[in-house]
Order: structure tokens, then sequence, then C-alpha cells
């Protein structure tokens, strides 16, 4: 075979596959490194808030130790125990991490939301002493973009979990 039919010759199927499980294992790292940053936003801004009522970061922190129990299975069956893995419960498992993903979103977006609206009920109704008394909570402002990060990475978490989702599902 000369050198031009050679280069003719398509590369084997192979090489396409550990190009994909590549780029899946960089977007499984970078889903928990996404991950555990929000928790970690999320828990600061529970501790400055005395978080005994703060439940959206504990849902988005049992969602980040679903998604890391999720990946030990899907990477411990791949590896060593191959005769384990299921692609269908893979397939339900993802699904599940997405949804979960997708709520503990919508949960912080409804905590930036009340406390967007708690500041401004607070505003337009108590004397300016009384607002700045109970403003005067320390790094609430930084609590508050805190909480919007955070809210915003898990929305980046969930699109990188549907990324994936669309990837393994073929």
């Amino acid at each position: 075979m000369s050198d031009e039919q050679e280069s003719l010759v398509p590369p084997p199927r192979t090489s396409i596959w550990k190009t994909r499980n590549l780029w899946l294992a960089v977007l499984r790292m970078s889903q928990l490194l996404v991950g555990f940053t929000a928790v970690c936003l999320a828990g600061f801004t529970a501790h400055v808030f005395l978080g005994d009522w703060f439940h959206t970061f504990t849902f988005t922190l049992f969602t980040f130790i679903w998604t890391i129990g999720f990946l030990a299975y899907v990477y411990i069956t791949l590896i060593w125990f191959p005769k384990l893995y299921s692609y269908w419960a893979h397939l339900g498992l993802e699904i599940v991490t997405l949804i979960f993903w997708l709520a503990s979103f919508s949960l912080l977006i409804w905590e930036c939301q009340t406390w967007d609206g708690a500041q401004i009920a607070l505003v337009d109704t108590l004397e300016p002493e009384y607002v700045a008394a109970i403003n005067s909570l320390p790094k609430q402002d930084a609590a508050i973009a805190a909480l919007r990060a955070a809210t915003a990475l898990t929305c980046v978490n969930w699109i990188l979990f549907g990324g994936t989702l669309i990837v393994s599902g073929r």
C-alpha cells in the first residue's frame, strides 16, 4: 500500500471512542467541580443567615452527594466491574441526576427571589433606622452574592448534565 492510499484509509473507530471518553471524563470532572463550588457557596449563605431554615442548601448538598454516588457507580462499574454495568441503569440515574440539579436550580432561584422581595418589602414598609438594623447582619451582601453565584453554577451543572445525557444516551 502506498503512502497516498494509506492516507485515504479512515482511522479505526476505537480512536473516536477514546476521544469521546476523554471528553466525557473532562465533563464529569467539571460537573464535580462546579457542583462542589455551588454547594460551598450555598453553605456560606446558610452559615451567614444562620441556616436553620435554609432547606435549599440541604437539597443542594443532597444533590451533590447523589452526583458523587452516581459518578462512582459509572466509573467503578466501567473500569473494575464491567459485568455489573447496565446501560439502562446508567441512563436512568443520569436522568434522575439531571432532575435533581434542575430542582436545586429552581430552589435557589426561589431563595434569590425571596431575599430580593424581602429587601424591597423592608425598604417600603419600615422606617430607615429599622431597615439599617435588619441589614446590619455581617457579610449579608456577600452571602446574597454567593447565593446568586450558586444559582448560576447549578444552572451550569444542569446544562452539563444535559449534555452528558445526550452524549451518553447515544
